[in-house]
């Protein structure tokens, strides 16, 4: 017999030694770590075991490894497919389906079977509609009619022949107890009692008719008497006045016309040209010769700016002629493009100027903005700019926010003259009611 006997000759290599026919007992030889360490191993006991476990392997340190893993060819039952039943259960057979010679005999006989069948869109005549026609007869013609209701008030309402003539007609010879009246031509005044005669007959030119008595109708014809002469001294003043109201009125004389455009600038001279600086207010006096009740207020740009704003405002001055109250202030009106520009009034009822009270008017600027300006001839005369009277002041102006309201109250000051060499006042115009 012979025996095979596995000896580690070095750390990773194992030989096959044939011993053969076993034979007596021999010595006893060396270990294998003492056979490791005769072929060269340095180390200890324990870490030449530790060596032979040689290092961990992955899957692709492997040579000659398959690439593919194929299954072994295999059948399923439809149940071990999740799903798959009510999949099927939802398809039609397999030979359940129309065939094209199908599809054109259903196509044939869809059409043979509407041939036989009326348009949509139809007409019958009464006679086709069994027992339309007796139906009808029935039946009121078509129109406006009174339901049961109203029919049952007109049977109780005042009928037309139930009326006095002149309901209908509306002539006055149909009025019954007509007054006998007297024509022009059939009665003098005489006819009629005093009392309803008028105008007492007689009078002379110039004669103007009185009361004779504390009675009704007691009139008569007299000669004016008193009080209708102006004596000289009140002729004068009234001159004196009328001569001041017309340096710096608007109209000055006249009556003031409904619709038409007055202005602050009392003669008819060609407007001159202001240029506005911006948050600048600048105001000058107008003294009415009429009472105006204003509808339009507003002022005309020569030269317009984009974005840019003017407010025209008025204000009364005080008694004692130190200072002015706020009357109006416009909303901010348009100046970026030229011509007038204008507030209507009419919905906040207009505003009333008076007569004979001393105004200032002017303009609020946003930027420097170009307007129209009262003529220096027609200027007020505010004082003198030098002792030389080469030049006079004609507006007062001071320095407000534009965004601000105008302050209540303008207490007149030697600073607001605008001292510039015959600056003219912008022009405030005014459109009467």
């Amino acid at each position: 017999m012979t025996d095979f006997v596995e000896v580690i000759v070095a750390v990773h290599e194992v030989v096959e030694v044939n011993l053969g026919a076993r034979g007596l007992p021999g010595d006893e030889g060396l270990s294998a770590y003492e056979v490791a360490l005769d072929a060269g191993f340095e180390g200890t006991e324990a870490e030449w075991l530790a060596s032979l476990r040689g290092e961990p392997r992955t899957w692709s340190d492997l040579s000659g490894r398959p690439d593919a893993f194929p299954p072994a060819p295999h059948q399923h039952e439809i149940a071990d497919v999740a799903g798959l039943a009510d999949a099927l259960a939802g398809l039609a057979p397999a030979d359940d389906y129309a065939t094209t010679a199908d599809l054109d005999a259903l196509a044939g006989a869809t059409a043979a079977a509407l041939a036989a069948k009326a348009d949509a869109a139809h007409t019958h005549d009464v006679g086709d509609v069994a027992g339309l026609a007796d139906a009808l007869d029935g039946k009121q013609p078509s129109g406006d009619y009174a339901t049961a209701a109203q029919g049952a008030l007109a049977d109780t309402a005042v009928q037309p022949g139930d009326l006095a003539a002149v309901a209908t007609t509306g002539a006055y010879a149909d009025l019954s107890g007509l007054p006998a009246l007297g024509t022009a031509a059939a009665a003098a005044v005489e006819d009629f009692a005093a009392a309803a005669r008028g105008v007492p007959a007689g009078g002379a030119a110039g004669q103007v008719l009185t009361k004779s008595s504390a009675a009704d109708y007691a009139a008569e014809w007299a000669d004016p008497s008193g009080g209708g002469e102006v004596t000289q001294a009140a002729f004068d003043a009234l001159t004196d006045y009328t001569r001041a109201v017309g340096r710096y009125a608007s109209p000055n004389a006249g009556p003031v016309f409904s619709f038409y455009y007055y202005s602050n600038a009392p003669h008819s001279t060609a407007p001159a040209i202001r240029i506005g600086a911006a948050d600048q207010a600048e105001i000058s006096p107008l003294l009415l010769g009429r009472d105006m009740l204003l509808r339009e207020l507003g002022a005309r740009i020569t030269t317009a700016i984009a974005g840019a704003a003017i407010k025209v405002v008025v204000l009364a001055e005080a008694a004692d002629g130190l200072s002015a109250h706020l009357v109006y202030e416009t909303a901010p009106l348009d100046a970026s493009s030229t011509g007038g520009t204008y507030e209507d009034l009419v919905a906040s009822g207009g505003l009333m100027l008076s007569a004979g009270r001393t105004y200032w008017v002017g303009v609020r600027y946003s930027d420097a903005v170009r307007v129209s300006a009262v003529p220096l001839s027609s200027a007020a005369n505010l004082g003198l700019t030098n002792s030389n009277a080469s030049s006079f002041v004609t507006t007062l102006g001071r320095s407000i926010p534009f965004a601000d309201p105008m302050p209540e109250t303008w207490v007149f000051d030697f600073g607001d003259r605008i001292g510039a060499s015959n600056t003219v006042p912008p022009l405030v115009i005014m459109r009467a009611w």
